[in-house]
């Protein structure tokens, strides 16, 4: 009998490609065979991101190609995050099967294999499921939300925290450790607000891996901790950082300007943001600050950015991720007044990488080799850099 052909695609965030590289282990555990084309497969299935409206829209995209070229025998089948932000973008896709979560894919496989258990840390022989450096092994210790954020659909797509137990997580390193692996990523759509549901902490999580691993020379990176959960755990967090395994936390702090921050319900101020940042800097210099700004926000006048520009002249944050302001619909930030105009935006992202080349330059191991990365896209004639300037590669 003739295997059925099985195309996967799931794009955006690390955690949704992780996801997609469980389905793939999944589909190949039960005999399918994987083909690397949508037009031959007899089923597409299609992990979807919505992180960003720009990933909700290349989302769309991909969605309706496949409806569009598939075979019409081609079964396509949709998960992921795009259902549950924009539903209405999705009546038009009559023939295709829609699962809220990648877990029901169990369901229509009729399979027992639990998803959750499948490693999928290092590669996968299919480019589009690959997550970067394969000597790095990730776990992601829960998903959903507790924030409120008034631009976010994080919520909306992935819903309440729902936590991991410290045992999984353990037994994850465990193996990861087996395997020959010593770097660490753990991933959370709020990681900070891990344990909430089950009765437990991220301190606590970060004790017992410290006290679990202090020996195996691991070396631990925490992504994505929105900065009030560093407020609200310094003490706690502070012993687990003299431990000397954390290495890096990204921290998105999306503006340096109290007005900004309040607009958008982060729960911090700027003073709060130097206050935790500058303690981590001044008391463990050798962990890597990395960082998240959003520009353009509804009402974001020149004094709110350049309140954001105070914090990065601060030499507080090692790296920086910046984000163009777009809203996605029925959030409260969708109805501010006040937009901010594209060419205002764009100039303001060319001020930071053109003056903050420290930040806007950075290193990336691919295939044994260094690459330089710029993430502007600025005329950068008559601009002073050297190599001590460029971010180091923090993963090394």
């Amino acid at each position: 009998m003739k295997k059925k052909k099985v195309f996967i695609n799931s794009n955006g965030c690390i955690p949704n490609q992780l996801e997609g590289k469980k389905i793939f282990k999944l589909v190949k555990s039960l005999g399918f065979q994987i083909t690397n084309s949508y037009e031959k497969a007899d089923l597409i299935i299609f992990n979807s991101c919505g992180f960003s409206v720009d990933k909700m829209e290349e989302s769309c995209r991909t969605l309706e190609t496949y409806a569009k070229e598939k075979n019409v025998s081609t079964q396509l089948i949709l998960t992921g995050c795009l259902d549950n932000i924009c539903h209405d973008k999705l009546e038009k896709f009559k023939n295709t099967v829609i699962y809220k979560s990648i877990f029901e894919l169990n369901e229509f496989f009729g399979s027992e294999i639990i998803l959750d258990n499948l490693d999928v840390s290092g590669c996968v022989e299919n480019n589009r499921l690959q997550t970067g450096r394969p000597d790095i092994f990730h776990v992601i210790t829960s998903t959903g939300c507790l924030g409120s954020c008034s631009y976010c659909v994080i919520k909306r797509a992935r819903g309440q925290i729902r936590s991991k137990s410290e045992e999984e997580i353990l037994k994850e390193m465990k193996d990861g450790i087996k395997k020959k692996f010593n770097k660490f990523i753990l991933w959370g759509d709020d990681i900070g607000a891990y344990g909430d549901d089950i009765s437990t902490n991220i301190v606590t999580l970060l004790q017992k891996i410290c006290k679990e691993f202090r020996d195996d020379n691991v070396r631990i990176y925490i992504h994505r901790i929105n900065p009030q959960w560093l407020i609200k755990y310094k003490a706690g967090l502070f012993k687990v950082l003299a431990s000397g395994l954390i290495k890096l936390f990204y921290s998105p702090i999306q503006s340096g300007s109290n007005k900004i921050l309040e607009l958008m319900n982060r729960n911090y101020s700027k003073e709060d943001i130097i206050s935790i940042f500058s303690s981590i800097k001044k008391e463990y210099p050798e962990i890597c600050l990395k960082t998240d700004m959003m520009i353009g926000f509804p009402s974001e006048q020149n004094e709110d950015f350049h309140d954001s520009l105070d914090l990065l002249r601060m030499n507080i944050f090692d790296d920086l991720e910046v984000f163009k302001f777009r809203a996605f619909k029925n959030t409260p930030a969708y109805h501010l007044k006040e937009k901010i105009d594209d060419g205002t935006i764009n100039n303001r992202i060319d001020h930071i990488w053109t003056y903050f080349p420290s930040l806007r330059f950075s290193l990336q191991l691919e295939n044994g080799k260094y690459s330089l990365i710029d993430k502007g896209n600025v005329n950068s004639e008559g601009l002073c850099w050297t190599l001590k300037n460029i971010s180091p590669d923090y993963y090394d």
